[in-house]
């Protein structure tokens, strides 16, 4: 990680952003706990056991997951939707990560195309960008609106989305995320990627990914 963060992103035209964490704390408000709670309920009320580890999630995205391995296309889908619906209702109360919207705002105006790329539902992202104005900047959303999980990040699916709907290539772009999925992610299609580290027990697990460049708040991706 010898270049700065805000000169790799001075290099690239295509920023691909992820959503919950560099813009903002997307399960904060409405709590992830809770989403994963109401996933388990509907799991179990669908005549299907919960293993114990999954019943004290804070990660509902194991929950939908869990719902893709049982096999059940039917429980697969009502979970996708049940999911959905939670996270739309967390947007709306969602804190902003502080600075991301000035950051985005700046990049746009430097030239440079933003497009979030996010394993959230795209309703839910769409949803934020629209009450943050958001939507106003940014070149585009590529999100979850499948219910399989397997097509989410650390699969590049979403990134080539976003690289093909801009036009972009792995000479150009950029992924800025806050989890080892986004960098394997970055890895799979062949461009860097940079690291926000803005909690510091995620700090040594991003290290150990080796991002080429490293954060502690999102600011920093513009310099001075």
């Amino acid at each position: 990680m010898s270049i700065s963060a805000a000169e790799l992103v001075a290099s690239r035209k295509h920023i691909l952003l992820d959503f919950d964490g560099p813009i903002c704390a997307a399960f904060a408000g409405y709590g992830a706990e809770n989403i994963s709670r109401q996933l388990a309920t509907l799991i179990a009320m669908e005549g299907v056991d919960v293993p114990v580890e999954l019943l004290d999630s804070c990660d509902p995205f194991e929950l939908l997951h869990y719902a893709a391995a049982t096999g059940d296309a039917d429980l697969l889908t009502d979970v996708a939707a049940e999911f959905q619906r939670l996270e739309v209702l967390a947007a709306q109360i969602a804190p902003a990560t502080p600075g991301a919207a000035d950051v985005v705002e700046r990049l746009v105006k430097r030239g440079h195309s933003v497009t979030v790329v996010s394993n959230n539902s795209l309703e839910a992202v769409q949803l934020y960008a629209r009450r943050h104005r958001l939507s106003e900047v940014i070149a585009g959303v590529e999100a979850r609106t499948e219910a399989d999980p397997s097509l989410l990040k650390p699969n590049p699916h979403l990134l080539l989305n976003a690289l093909n709907a801009r036009g972009g290539s792995a000479s150009d772009s950029l992924m800025i995320g806050d989890s080892t999925f986004d960098v394997e992610a970055a890895r799979h299609v062949g461009i860097p990627v940079i690291a926000l580290a803005n909690d510091p027990a995620k700090r040594y697990e991003l290290l150990r990914a080796l991002p080429d460049a490293m954060i502690s708040e999102v600011t920093e991706l513009i310099g001075t």
